[in-house]
């Protein structure tokens, strides 16, 4: 069937005249018009002439004239097409179904609220204001050294205030997160992100790509069950308010464990994709990116698929542009290629965490060992000053290995030990803070102090970096938060001046916080003992054996050649524990063995123009210190004792000089005395975890912590072929003045 549109001029009453009326001739595009002679053929007669008129009254003649509505002007209307010259356009199948390849899928059913847990409803209308003040901000260009970075996995976590709990980085791209009981929320952010839409969208490099990351559950908290612990992983676009689970604000998505739901930019309740997470399970979550289909001429448009694995298996997923529900879904902007997306590692609330706590055990032995010590602490005199010495401040380097690039405590620490004038400072900070710690020292206008670097955090290899460029007879270690009196260096040079010592420590003081909290009292009085403790226990031992449990790295004082000598060195970049893990930790413990085995005496100096101020923790943290330092104790001790064996060999050799019994009844006295203390659950539970290595009380300070102790192998041991904490910047003297006593505890 064919419609047509009536032509122009065309008058539908000529239409109605009767069958006699003759139909209405096609335009002629002529000047003029002239009718056809004579009568129509059906009005002719056989008497009738063949040009005249009709003779009757039945007969017929033309009107005279053109047609009416015709003139000279030919009509511009172009001539009506015929039925018969033109064929009807082609049948349209309207039952066949269209394609919709194109289309989106079909929205998945959402739910107005999740049936296990939901937040309150303030702390959802304060991230909602909070990003509509804080909009998605654009991409930015990566450099190379960035985008190979996360190529590697090498990014950070970043640890939100509403973060309650550990978070360690065993390995590069590795994390390790618990909480503890009562933690609300949060979003544990990487510091960079992991897709940078100018380097990684398909837009661009015509290449499909695809990021994914995998938790593993331990533990979901002890007592609680599965839906009553929450764990998300997702993705999000910056910026983000931390305190909620990634999938509930816009630029975000997720799945969340406690319900096994994903939430795309989702307020409400979610929409079902997988079962709950259990503990042991091993989830991934994977997002790729490539060149949707479009149709021609159109702008081409970036296609995600959104999926899972679960226990190396892959999954449920969903394509990003699905149809979405116009009342629940917020869209998915910042979703789609087009910003950078950071991973939002597992966040982990309501988890649980305890320690467990045994009695206390007082025995005679510990009483009677006071009674001794309080007389040898009351007898011991410290080294005086000559009055011509022969070593002066300008024989001292310092050397203050530290994480951070700047800070206030540091340039007070860096301050104080300028003012007892030292020849020289040299701060060894890692890589990232650099260019912060060098614009430190051009602030406070020193030239006396040095930068030096290394690529990630290991307080080894961060001393190691820094004898290069050492060129006086003492090196002096420091930590970055402690505060020196003015006449630290004599008092500390002082025993230096026999050659016979090898190193020297001072007693410690707290430096207590200014105006302290409640809880910062109740720490400060627990770290203030701790340390009159460690003064009194080293006091005692010095005046009765010229021993000590350990020279304290806070502040001691080296004789350089020793520390520049290359079996030293070896033995302190590749220290061996039990035979099978190369030990990159406890680095002080290993210097006072290695001197007490070359047959060098240890100082200390007890003595109030010798005393440093240190910083402890005054928060929580101040327990995981105290197991840091048992675990380091436990490790030298046995070392000592059934490796090295050191002190075996002095007690049956009379001739040989040094500390003779004392040193084993030390030894041993500190092993016996771990399960007296008041804290002898604490003790007990370091002796379990003796391959822990992590600080747990500091930012940064664990990241890299799987290189502080590594498992080698029997053939690697053989070879040779061990892990090597050191720089190619490292100092190694071809010398070996110090030769290893004990090879094969020392050096792989």
């Amino acid at each position: 069937m064919a419609f047509f549109k009536p032509l122009e001029g065309d008058h539908s009453s000529a239409h109605n005249e009767a069958d006699t009326s003759p139909p209405a001739s096609p335009p002629v595009h002529g000047p003029t018009y002239q009718a056809p002679p004579g009568p129509p053929p059906s009005h002719q007669f056989h008497h009738s002439s063949a040009h005249g008129p009709p003779l009757g009254g039945n007969g017929y003649a033309p009107p005279p004239g053109p047609p009416p509505g015709w003139q000279k002007t030919p009509s511009k209307t172009p001539p009506a097409p015929s039925h018969s010259d033109e064929e009807p356009p082609p049948y349209h199948d309207w039952t066949v179904i269209p394609d919709n390849s194109l289309l989106p899928p079909p929205p998945a059913l959402g739910h107005r609220k999740s049936s296990i847990n939901n937040a309150n409803l303030s702390d959802a209308d304060r991230a909602h204001e909070w990003c509509r003040i804080n909009p998605m901000i654009r991409p930015h260009q990566p450099t190379h050294s960035q985008h190979a970075a996360v190529l590697n996995g090498d990014v950070r976590l970043l640890k939100p205030p509403e973060y309650k709990g550990d978070l360690l980085t065993p390995d590069t791209g590795f994390w390790k997160g618990s909480t503890r009981a009562g933690s609300k929320d949060s979003c544990l952010l990487t510091s960079s992100p992991i897709y940078f839409a100018y380097a990684d969208s398909p837009l661009r490099t015509r290449n499909t790509k695809t990021i994914y990351f995998e938790v593993k559950v331990r533990s979901l908290g002890r007592g609680r069950r599965a839906d009553e612990s929450s764990v998300a992983l997702g993705y999000c676009a910056m910026p983000y308010p931390t305190w909620r689970l990634p999938g509930w604000e816009r630029g975000s998505l997720a799945i969340h464990g406690d319900d096994g739901r994903r939430y795309v930019n989702n307020t409400w309740g979610g929409k079902d994709c997988t079962s709950p997470i259990k503990e042991g399970d091993t989830v991934g979550l994977g997002m790729t990116f490539a060149v949707a289909d479009s149709f021609p001429g159109y702008e081409a448009q970036t296609k995600v698929e959104v999926f899972l694995t679960r226990n190396g298996r892959r999954g449920e997923s969903w394509d990003l542009h699905e149809e979405l529900d116009m009342e629940k879904d917020l869209g998915v902007d910042g979703l789609d290629g087009q910003l950078d997306l950071h991973c939002a590692a597992p966040s982990i609330s309501f988890l649980s965490a305890s320690y467990d706590a045994n009695g206390v055990f007082v025995s005679i032995y510990r009483y009677l060992r006071l009674v001794v010590n309080l007389f040898a602490f009351s007898r011991l005199q410290p080294i005086p000053i000559p009055e011509i010495p022969r070593l002066t401040s300008q024989d001292v380097t310092v050397v203050i290995p530290s994480i951070e690039g700047d800070g206030e405590v540091l340039r007070e620490t860096i301050r104080s030990i300028l003012a007892t004038e030292p020849f020289e400072i040299i701060l060894v900070t890692i890589d990232a803070n650099l260019t912060q710690a060098q614009l430190m020292v051009e602030h406070m206008g020193t030239s006396r102090v040095k930068i030096r670097s290394v690529s990630y955090p290991n307080k080894r290899r961060q001393m190691v970096r820094a004898l290069p460029d050492i060129h006086t007879n003492i090196t002096v270690f420091a930590d970055d938060d402690v505060l020196w009196p003015p006449k630290l260096l004599p008092w500390m040079l002082a025993p230096l001046e026999d050659e016979i010592y090898g190193g020297v420590s001072t007693n410690q003081r707290l430096r207590r916080a200014e105006a302290p909290t409640l809880q910062q009292r109740i720490y400060g009085y627990l770290n203030a003992l701790y340390l009159e403790r460690r003064n009194f226990d080293c006091a005692s031992c010095m005046y009765m054996d010229g021993g000590l449990p350990c020279l304290s790295g806070r502040t001691v004082a080296y004789r350089s050649n020793i520390l520049k000598d290359k079996a030293f060195i070896e033995g302190f970049t590749r220290e061996v524990w039990l035979g099978r893990y190369q030990l990159n930790a406890d680095d002080d413990n290993f210097i006072t063995r290695w001197l007490v085995s070359h047959d060098k005496k240890l100082g200390y100096q007890y003595h109030k123009e010798a005393e440093v101020l240190t910083t402890l923790e005054d928060n929580p943290n101040f327990v995981k210190q105290c197991l840091r330092w048992s675990r380091s104790n436990w490790r030298s001790n046995i070392t000592s004792m059934f490796c090295e064996r050191h002190i075996w060999r002095l007690a049956a050799d009379p001739q040989q000089p040094g500390p003779d019994w004392t040193l084993v009844v030390n030894a041993h006295r500190k092993l016996m005395t771990k399960a007296e203390s008041s804290h002898g659950a604490l003790k007990a539970k370091a002796m379990l975890t003796l391959d822990v290595t992590a600080w747990g009380t500091r930012d940064g300070a664990d990241d890299y912590d799987a290189s502080r102790m590594i498992r080698v192998s029997r053939k690697q041991q053989e070879a040779g072929n061990a892990f090597s904490i050191l720089e190619a910047s490292s100092y190694q003297n071809e010398k070996c003045e110090y030769r290893p006593s004990f090879p094969g505890c020392t050096a792989v």
